[in-house]
């Protein structure tokens, strides 16, 4: 078999696209593969300039690799998209030498399921994202409201205790003390049964930032029940420090909440355990907190007192 003939053996044969076409814009010839991916005979594919069966987003990029070609330079994996004869179109990726007295030599090879793939992989991808971002912010928001009260914004019962071993963790390390402060509000079920909840729930709300507001940085102030809160003082300090403390929540709560151009008068009932001289453990000392609170409620309410 002759050279030529083995060259024509393999152009016909070849799986993939092969052509050589004139730099003027038409297929001389053309391999049967063109048939078999695109649906248009011989006869019609060269009937026409190439470039009528490019899709229109690719014709500015295929006329400047073609200009390339001219100027000398090789194609190397140019990717576009070809009409097929019903209507739609294939990606096809091109490897083609530059011309040679206006004649170019060219492979394509359908890549319309790889790029397919790598579209639904994309999809899939992006879906699997956003599911993990919401999941995550499910996961966040879950979390928030298993430690924080929804009215107030404030750390609950179970992330008062947690905050509240860490720091008697701590304390034993450096040897240092800790109050806890139980508050009750004076006062405070008249507004909510006279007033109605929705202005008991904004004097609950004001209580809250007026006790952040008189807490040092560090400090922690929770809500752990209807009309109770938590004041934990890691490193509290003397007693005379801790009393100033109770004292000026006191002053902050009893002072009037202005709600609908109407006055709300309520007092606080604090009952402060300090460790480790009230107890080492977080249970030992919400329960000699708790007990001192009622004490003062039961003493004229809206004060203070130490465990004894």
């Amino acid at each position: 078999m002759s050279l030529e003939k083995m060259y024509e053996s393999f152009f016909t044969i070849a799986l993939d696209m092969a052509c050589i076409a004139t730099t003027d814009g038409y297929f001389q010839r053309l391999n049967p593969a063109w048939t078999t991916t695109l649906g248009w005979t011989s006869e019609e594919l060269m009937a026409k300039p190439f470039l009528s069966f490019v899709h229109p987003d690719d014709l500015a990029p295929t006329l400047k690799e073609i200009e390339r070609q001219k100027n000398g330079h090789i194609v190397i994996s140019f990717v576009n998209r070809y009409r097929t004869k019903n209507g739609e179109y294939r990606w096809l990726e091109w490897n083609s030498t530059h011309a040679v007295d206006g004649i170019l030599f060219a492979i394509a090879r359908d890549i319309t399921e790889n790029v397919e793939t790598e579209e639904r992989l994309k999809k899939s991808e992006a879906k699997l994202l956003k599911q993990a971002i919401e999941l995550k912010a499910l996961s966040e928001k879950m979390e928030h409201l298993a430690n924080y009260d929804n009215l107030t914004g404030l750390p609950n019962l179970r992330l008062c205790n947690e905050r509240l071993d860490m720091a008697l963790a701590t304390q034993r390390r450096k040897k240092s003390q800790t109050a806890i402060f139980f508050i009750d509000l004076d006062g405070f079920k008249e507004v909510n049964d006279t007033k109605g909840h929705a202005v008991g729930d904004m004097v609950l709300k004001g209580v809250a930032e007026r006790l952040k507001a008189s807490l040092r940085e560090g400090d922690t102030v929770g809500r752990i029940g209807g009309d109770e809160f938590l004041v934990l003082l890691p490193n509290s300090g003397t007693k005379d420090e801790i009393a100033k403390i109770a004292i000026k929540i006191i002053d902050v709560i009893s002072k009037p909440f202005s709600i609908d151009k109407e006055d709300m008068c309520i007092g606080a009932s604090i009952g402060i355990a300090i460790s480790p001289t009230d107890g080492t453990k977080a249970s030992e000392l919400l329960v000699h907190a708790d007990k001192t609170m009622y004490d003062i409620k039961n003493c004229g309410k809206n004060n203070y007192a130490f465990y004894s």
